[in-house]
């Protein structure tokens, strides 16, 4: 049993971006590109929009937000040449 992801990507395929930021006290910022992708469709397909919270009892007033708990931390990367 594994608590990460396994992929296997082309070997062209990038990891990790480095983003170039013009702030001088932080000049770059890296972001793995897997990661950050997995999460992105997470987010776009499968956050539930149905959570639905009692906030006034007497008036019977809910109040509908969204919720997604899965996200990805770490990635593994099997590289295939």
């Amino acid at each position: 049993m594994t608590n990460d992801i396994w992929c296997i990507l082309p070997a062209a395929f990038p990891e990790n971006y480095e983003l170039i930021i013009r702030d001088p006290s932080r000049p770059k910022f890296v972001i793995s590109y897997p990661c950050s992708l997995l999460n992105l469709i997470l987010k776009d397909h499968y956050t539930n929009d149905q959570y639905h919270e009692l906030v006034d009892k007497d008036k019977h007033i809910y109040e509908i937000r969204s919720e997604n708990s899965i996200f990805f931390f770490k990635f593994m990367v099997l590289i295939y040449l």
